[in-house]
């Protein structure tokens, strides 16, 4: 699921994806959410986000 849609958006979710942050806790065969959320730094206020489910 993604909202928003301003320039430069899924770069944070695609660092969660890069950096393995969930890779230790998938051996808890328990679903994992990823959340990438952008924020404007002009009204410093969420302008975007990201979300995905992973099952083992």
């Amino acid at each position: 699921m993604t909202a928003g849609g301003a320039p430069g958006q899924g770069r944070a979710f695609q660092q969660i994806k890069d950096k393995g942050y969930a890779d230790k806790r998938r051996l808890r065969g328990e679903p994992i959410h990823l959340i990438g959320a952008q924020f404007s730094q002009a009204s410093r206020s969420v302008i975007g986000f990201q979300v995905e489910t992973l099952t083992n």
